[in-house]
């Protein structure tokens, strides 16, 4: 199993009454991005097909500038009204997160 078969099988893995679906496979991604922004897409098509069709979030460990951020741009714009959204965990972490007070 990897990130670029498991996305077919989400409604036979997961619950039809999930709120949200995380992937996280984005450490095993490296060398095959093209591969693996298709793998998110059809993540997020085969969410839609669920009955409470959740947001898919990507927990991402990479840093923003890796990969290829453009296409992951791309597919938030595109994906956002459905609840998608990607999160940089090492980008998030290194910058401080969220300035709450500035």
């Amino acid at each position: 199993d990897s990130y670029d078969n498991q996305v077919y099988c989400v409604t036979q893995n997961v619950s039809p009454n999930v709120d949200l679906l995380h992937y996280s496979w984005t450490y095993f991604e490296a060398g095959s991005k093209d591969k693996a922004m298709s793998a998110r897409e059809s993540l997020v098509r085969w969410a839609q097909m669920m009955p409470k069709q959740p947001p898919v979030h990507v927990l991402n460990v990479s840093w923003k500038r890796e990969g290829d951020p453009k296409k992951e741009e791309e597919l938030a714009d595109y994906y956002a009204i459905f609840g998608y959204n990607t999160f940089y965990m090492r980008t998030s972490h290194t910058l401080g997160g969220y300035p709450y007070e500035g």
